[in-house]
C-alpha cells in the first residue's frame, strides 16, 4: 500500500477541544490534504486547536510547514495549537526542527486532557496567572537563524 492511500485525517473524538488526527506518512504527496484538513477543521470551529499525530508513521519538512501554516491561521484570531504526539521517530522531527518550542506537544491524548484540566485553556491565561508558559511567551520572541536551523532569540 502507497503512502497516500495509507494516510487519513479525521476529526478528533471530542466535543471539548476541536482538532483533528493523523494517521500515515505525511509527507510532499499528503501535505496538500493535510493542509486542506486544518484549515477546514481551523475554519468551523472556534478555541484552541489539536492535531493529534500518534497514528503518523513519518513526518517531513512538507508536514512539518502544515503544522506551521496552522499554528499562523490559528494565531491570527489569537487561538492555539496543541500537538499531540509520543515519543518516537515524528516526535524527534518536531524537536529537531523546533516546533516543540512554538507548540505545546503531547505525550498523548489523556496527558493533553490532564494539562486541559488544570490550567486555562490560551498561553496568555497561564501566563496572566503566573503559571509556567508552554508556548505563549517564546512566542513573541525574535527569531534568528544558528547553524543552519530556525531558533528563538532570548530576551
Amino acid at each position: 500500500m502507497d503512502a497516500a492511500r495509507a494516510f487519513e485525517v479525521v476529526d478528533l473524538p471530542s466535543d471539548k477541544v476541536p482538532g483533528v488526527a493523523v494517521r500515515g506518512e505525511v509527507e510532499l504527496a499528503t501535505a496538500p490534504a493535510l493542509t486542506a484538513a486544518l484549515e477546514e477543521g481551523i475554519r468551523r470551529s472556534s478555541g484552541a486547536f489539536v492535531v493529534d499525530l500518534a497514528a503518523v508513521d513519518f513526518l517531513d519538512s512538507s508536514g512539518v510547514a502544515c503544522l506551521v501554516r496552522a499554528r499562523a491561521l490559528l494565531g491570527r484570531d489569537d487561538r492555539a495549537l496543541a500537538l499531540i504526539c509520543p515519543p518516537g521517530s515524528v516526535r524527534r522531527v518536531l524537536e529537531l526542527t523546533g516546533i516543540d518550542e512554538l507548540v505545546p506537544v503531547y505525550g498523548s491524548r489523556d496527558e493533553l486532557a490532564r494539562e486541559a484540566a488544570h490550567q486555562p485553556q490560551h498561553p496568555r491565561e497561564r501566563q496572566r496567572k503566573g503559571e509556567k508558559d508552554r508556548g505563549g511567551a517564546r512566542d513573541e520572541r525574535e527569531h534568528v537563524v544558528l547553524d543552519g536551523r530556525h531558533r528563538l532569540k532570548d530576551a
